[in-house]
């Protein structure tokens, strides 16, 4: 009866074991300080990390920085008060992209009531997540054009709505003025937790002609263009000062009435950002639509 027993115990362990390793779902534990002490398999193929990277360190290795201090703190003395903690995180994975998950972080009793470990379980939200935004944004810059009545009212509300809802750090709109036959910056919008002066300063001093920077880029072939890093980009005039300032990844689009150009909203990053070509087939659709709103106003 006991090597039935040991038998049976061993094999529901095995059964354990091979659901924790097969799992859909990121599975992480950690010791009582926090320190990971095991990630099965799937921690490697959403992170990039190898569980020998990342044995005796603690998850803030991951932190992209877009979680708010006060949400870790307030998960910590959750899940030290013995209770469970659910939320969402933007990660970092080891080559640098950035990735949602929606995470189940519960502490690990003993027999005594004592915790001996935390386990998190963690799924990969990624693409839902940016779905549910590119929708957002769509309705939000929909309520901006629809609530304004002339372009200076509505270029603000559509700048933030956009970088808001995406991520973006930094918005410029540029119209294509018919005398000088140049694209000039008529608005521009940031974050309020950094800031971008010279970057500013230069975008509303400057002027595009078709083919030059990405602004003229895009005026010139009226179709979207993506950058994964202006500093490292050979037609951008800007680059000196957006390395200085950070700025690293942009995304553009052209403002069109029909078959008309009437200007184009570009997008910044601090992150060097690969391309997104749903974001930019989303926003050359959004690009008509401000195109309409221009004529029609």
């Amino acid at each position: 009866k006991e090597i039935t027993g040991r038998e049976r115990r061993e094999m529901e362990l095995r059964k354990l074991s091979l659901v924790v390793e097969q799992s859909p779902n990121v599975i992480l534990i950690t010791d009582t300080q926090g320190n990971i002490e095991y990630v099965n398999p799937r921690f490697t193929l959403l992170t990039g990390y190898t569980r020998e990277e990342v044995i005796g360190k603690n998850p803030r290795i991951l932190n992209a920085g877009k979680t708010p201090p006060e949400v870790y703190k307030q998960l910590w003395e959750t899940i030290t008060s013995g209770s469970e903690w659910r939320g969402e995180f933007c990660n970092k994975k080891k080559n640098g992209d950035l990735y949602w998950e929606s995470a189940f972080i519960s502490p690990i009793k003993n027999a005594a009531g004592d915790i001996t470990n935390f386990i998190a379980i963690k799924e990969d939200i990624t693409e839902r997540r940016l779905l549910t935004r590119k929708l957002e944004t769509q309705y939000v810059v929909s309520c901006a054009l629809a609530e304004s009545n002339k372009i200076s009212e509505a270029s603000g509300k559509v700048l933030r709505a956009i970088c808001e809802c995406l991520g973006w750090d930094l918005g410029e709109i540029w119209v294509y003025d018919v005398q000088a036959r140049v694209l000039k910056c008529v608005d521009i919008w940031h974050t309020l937790f950094r800031e971008y002066p010279e970057f500013e300063a230069i975008s509303r001093q400057i002027t595009f002609s078709p083919g030059i920077g990405l602004p003229g880029r895009v005026w010139a072939s009226a179709k979207p263009a993506w950058i994964g890093d202006v500093v490292a980009d050979p037609n951008f005039p800007r680059a000196a000062i957006a390395s200085k300032e950070g700025l690293h990844g942009a995304f553009c689009f052209p403002i069109m009435s029909e078959s008309k150009m009437l200007g184009v909203i570009e997008f910044f990053s601090h992150e060097i950002r690969q391309p997104d070509e749903d974001l930019l087939d989303m926003m050359g659709a959004i690009g008509n639509q401000i195109g309409l709103f221009l004529v029609r106003k």
